[in-house]
This record gives structure tokens, sequence and C-alpha cells, in this order.
């Protein structure tokens, strides 16, 4: 059986307050935020869900607010839940980042996973 590769590099502004909190148990940081990701192909805006773990997430609450532009590495994940009104079973996908790198202005993503400014590149 092969392996599936999950791993997901997009841009987007954030459109939500980046929210820093704990687990109960471990005390783990965890950030939330949402971003949308406004693509020329696309018909309409993506808006999405993003969480970041540990350090990185610290990091993120602390540099990050809505508004900026970042661009995001990480993989997809499908949250499933049942509903507290009905217990219908509901689920999203989100990115879980493992990196977050903010950007001062808007900045193209090519389809090699490069980011261009100006001339000047960096790549994942």
């Amino acid at each position: 059986m092969v392996n599936a590769v999950n791993h997901v590099t997009l841009g987007g502004r954030i459109v939500s307050d980046v929210e820093l909190r704990q687990t109960n148990k471990k005390k783990i940081d965890v950030c939330d935020f949402r971003v949308v990701n406004s693509n020329r192909r696309l018909p309409n805006r993506l808006f999405i869900d993003v969480e970041v773990w540990g350090k990185e997430a610290r990091r993120t609450a602390e540099k990050t607010r809505r508004g900026d532009y970042v661009v995001l590495v990480g993989e997809l994940r499908r949250d499933v839940w049942e509903a507290k009104e009905n217990g219908e079973k509901r689920s999203k996908i989100k990115v879980t980042a493992n990196r977050v790198i903010l950007s001062s202005d808007k900045k193209e993503l090519d389809d090699s996973g490069t980011v261009s400014e100006g001339g000047s590149q960096f790549s994942f």
C-alpha cells in the first residue's frame, strides 16, 4: 500500500482574530485563525480554518494579526463531531500549519511552491 501525500502550501489574508489557547492536559499551545485565499483561477473566495501547534503557535499568535498576508505550509485535516442541537455528524476540512510565514505584502505563489517577490524568491 502506498502512503498518500498530504502537503499543502497556500497564501491568504487573515480574516479572523488570531487566538492562542492551551490544551487541557499537556498545556500545549494551539493557535487558531481563518484565512481567505483569492486565487485568480477560482471564481469565488476560499475561506480556510487554520490551526498551528507548539512553539510555532505561540510565535504565530505574537507576530500576526487580522489583515496580515501569510503563507502556510502544512497538511489538510478533517475534523468530525456531532452537532449538539440534533446529534447529526458534521465535518470540515482545515489546514494544520507546520510553518506560518508572515509577508509584508501579497506575494505570488507559483506552481512549484516558490514565492516570488519583485525578482527575489525563496522556497519552502
